[in-house]
């Protein structure tokens, strides 16, 4: 999970409650019936002997008769019958029923983190300033560059550090220069939704023209190039040229131009393109596209490309024969970072009193 920097947290969102429950069981009320031993029957009482009966009579008249015998004992009386069984015991009572599980945790309350970074390239508006909020909330959080107590107010032209927000849909809004809270929009730039994705890098581009109209764009952050590469994100912010080219100029020739193209046809108001190059000492630059002679747009001041980096490619301004030169087309080359670890370590993070990329260069105007 991309987790937040230890950086300066300008903007937080809600954190997910858990709720934790748990179950319990009731035992049976009812009382189980005790044990009852059967009753046995009744003994038999023993059987009565009966004395034998008298002898006879006396003997005849002379000797006395002798005393009759004993009579037998009478017969042993009858047993009694069996007791009968005892009636069955009831039941045992039902075991205690078991112990409730306890409830599982909760998860850490961790939002996932999305990154994010500003680009001003509309010509017709000076400094700005930006507040966001989450969809469906009452609450603005900014102005961002006033809370950070910026030393730079967000100029045109003008990339910053990255912010960190907690992934998910926003809305953004431009205010102006100093103001006091995020309650009046800048005039001319209508807030704009921002769907920012878990531990994903954002882009958001003010493009256009605030006489006309002024586009707000979240423009995902380009990943790795091809093995032995350099990676570019090229972005044309000039609506008054149409279509133009980015890619590498050659001025080791300086009697021709020698322009190797990275990614081509690039309208303004869009998401830009991307293209790979092998490492080289070339200058990045921008062409009008359709040109011949080619026009020159922008050059980018020479850059130390690896196989590896990546970089993002601007061109702002207006018309090329636009009597300010300050307002002419130009060029803005930044190194892009792709995880946290190589963002702070470039100091690619917003912090207090500091909010403006350290990481880009700015070509001139007045090609």
């Amino acid at each position: 999970m991309h987790q937040k920097s230890s950086y300066l947290t300008l903007l937080g969102g809600a954190l997910l409650g858990v709720a934790l429950f748990s179950g319990c069981v009731t035992e049976s009320d009812s009382p189980s019936s005790p044990d009852t031993s059967g009753v046995g029957g009744g003994n038999n009482t023993a059987g009565t002997s009966q004395a034998g009966a008298a002898g006879s009579g006396a003997g005849a008249a002379g000797e006395s008769g002798s005393a009759g015998a004993a009579g037998d004992g009478g017969a042993a009386g009858t047993g009694g019958t069996a007791g009968s069984g005892g009636t069955a015991g009831a039941g045992g009572d039902g075991g205690t029923a078991g112990t409730a599980g306890a409830a599982g945790t909760g998860g850490n309350g961790e939002v996932p983190a999305a990154d994010l970074r500003l680009v001003h390239l509309v010509p017709d508006l000076s400094a700005i300033d930006v507040c966001l909020k989450v969809v469906g909330s009452d609450t603005w959080q900014g102005p961002i560059f006033k809370n950070a107590n910026a030393a730079d107010q967000f100029y045109y032209p003008g990339v910053s550090s990255y912010l960190q927000v907690d992934a998910g849909q926003w809305e953004i809004r431009a205010v102006a220069e100093n103001a006091p809270d995020c309650t009046t929009a800048l005039p001319g730039v209508v807030d704009q939704p921002l769907a920012l994705g878990a531990d994903k890098s954002y882009t958001v581009v003010f493009q256009g023209s605030a006489a006309f109209a002024v586009k707000i764009s979240a423009i995902e952050d380009r990943g790795a190039p091809a093995a032995g590469k350099v990676g570019y994100q090229a972005i044309n912010g000039v609506t008054e040229v149409g279509a133009a080219d980015f890619g590498l100029l050659d001025e080791s020739k300086p009697d021709e131009t020698v322009f190797y193209p990275v990614a081509e046809n690039i309208l303004p108001l869009t998401s830009g393109k991307t293209g790979d190059y092998d490492p080289s000492g070339f200058r990045p630059a921008w062409l009008q596209t359709g040109t011949n002679p080619p026009v020159l747009l922008g050059l980018s001041p020479a850059i130390d490309a690896q196989a590896g980096d990546v970089y993002a490619a601007f061109l702002h301004g207006t018309k090329p024969s636009n009597p300010k030169p300050e307002l002419q087309p130009a060029a803005i080359i930044c190194r892009n970072y792709l995880t946290i670890g190589e963002k702070t370590e470039a100091g690619e993070y917003a912090t207090e009193g500091n909010i403006i990329s350290k990481n880009c260069l700015y070509g001139p105007t007045g090609q």
